[in-house]
């Protein structure tokens, strides 16, 4: 039996389905992704200047941080009213009241969570968990300036910087060598292994087999 390290064994030790080799784009086309997500994508973020990134540090063999950066009301648009406009959206969801608010924030992590995934050679499946994140309170406020943002003239030009928020992943085997599968609300997603290791998630290619030093 080929060693999971071996070349030759990259993908078929995770037993991917046969879609996946015909829509993987090996890491030395990355520059071709960078070029050309920003064009695909340009129609649903014109007004967001920030793509969402997630960088992936080890703390321990069995326990890995996940930094994101995130546009905070297109992500929560995605999860919590994908059909809704972002203006729609934002008037309704930036005017809730708090309580109501934090429960529908509870929904949209556990959205999160339970569509982001790692899985090991062995077959394991390990969730997000112990999401570190802003106040309700802080995520509202932030859906009520982008809603003013949203109303100002083109000319303009002003933004809100992406939010930054944790999350682990905790296993009871070496994580090393794992397959990586993120939300789709969370696309596109430059993901920043190592300063060598940079590609996009996509909701086109939502997952990757990466290294983990």
């Amino acid at each position: 039996m080929r060693s999971l390290f071996n070349k030759k064994s990259r993908f078929n030790a995770f037993k991917l389905p046969s879609w996946y080799f015909l829509l993987f784009i090996p890491r030395r086309l990355a520059l071709l992704c960078i070029l050309c997500v920003p064009c695909l994508f340009a129609g649903s973020l014109n007004s967001q200047p920030h793509y969402n990134q997630l960088s992936i540090t080890r703390e321990s063999p069995t326990k890995l941080v996940l930094s994101f950066s995130v546009n905070v009301a297109p992500l929560l648009n995605k999860v919590l009213a994908p059909t809704m406009k972002p203006d729609t959206f934002l008037k309704q969801y930036s005017n809730l009241a708090l309580e109501q608010f934090k429960k529908e924030l509870k929904i949209a992590l556990t959205e999160l969570q339970s569509k982001s995934f790692i899985y090991t050679p062995q077959g394991s499946k390990y969730e997000l968990m112990n999401i570190q994140i802003a106040e309700a309170s802080a995520l509202q406020n932030i859906l009520k300036d982008e809603l003013v943002i949203q109303q100002l003239p083109p000319e303009f030009q002003a933004h809100l910087d992406p939010l930054v928020f944790k999350a682990e992943i905790h296993s009871t085997e070496p994580l090393y060598r794992v397959k990586i599968q993120m939300s789709n609300a969370l696309m596109p997603l430059w993901v920043i292994n190592t300063e060598q290791d940079k590609f996009w998630l996509t909701e086109v290619i939502p997952l990757a087999i990466i290294n983990i030093p």
